[in-house]
């Protein structure tokens, strides 16, 4: 009784309400590494700006958060007998053969480097953006190979590489890929 003990049930209760914050506090709190940015939902709609490196906070259950590598080079290979590694069951295909301006065909090999720049453009603005990347990737080298003579794709004129470059990248800024 009134000893001085505490009674067993508020000692269960204490330590309860302990056990209960520290689960709280590990659900929320969350580890960003210095080569990704994480992104903030509450209660599902971004909350801006990303988030960087260092320990940050998501107060769980009504935030959540999505974390992303965005200085690691990713690559898309476009060509024959190139198989993406974002396919599954990638099967050779010729997808490299080009017909150039003067009705010459020729068969092209590339492979696209890209990054994310605008995690929260990356996640929310296209559904598949590692498809998306290729099918624009694949879709400027054409017109671009469509558009020039066979002798500058036969010398792999760093003018053809500037053209597919800057019409991926004005492409995908059109999207707001966030790449």
């Amino acid at each position: 009784g009134d000893g001085g003990e505490p009674l067993p049930g508020k000692v269960l209760a204490g330590i309860g309400v302990i056990v209960l914050v520290g689960a709280w506090l590990y659900a929320s709190v969350f580890q960003v590494e210095t080569n990704e940015k994480a992104i903030v939902l509450t209660l599902g709609e971004y909350s801006p700006p990303p988030r960087g490196s260092g320990l940050n906070m998501a107060w769980w259950p009504i935030q959540t958060h999505e974390t992303l590598q965005v200085t690691d080079e990713r690559n898309i290979s476009v060509g024959v007998n190139a198989v993406s590694a974002n396919r599954r069951g990638g099967v050779p295909r010729d997808e490299g053969l080009m017909l150039t301006g003067d009705e010459n065909v020729v068969d092209v090999n590339f492979q696209i480097v890209w990054n994310i720049s605008d995690p929260s453009a990356y996640l929310f603005n296209l559904a598949l953006p590692e498809q998306t990347i290729e099918a624009v990737s694949e879709a400027s080298i054409r017109e671009v190979i469509g558009k020039s003579e066979i002798q500058p794709v036969l010398n792999r004129d760093g003018v053809i590489t500037e053209q597919v470059r800057n019409l991926i990248q004005n492409t995908l800024d059109g999207y707001q890929s966030g790449v």
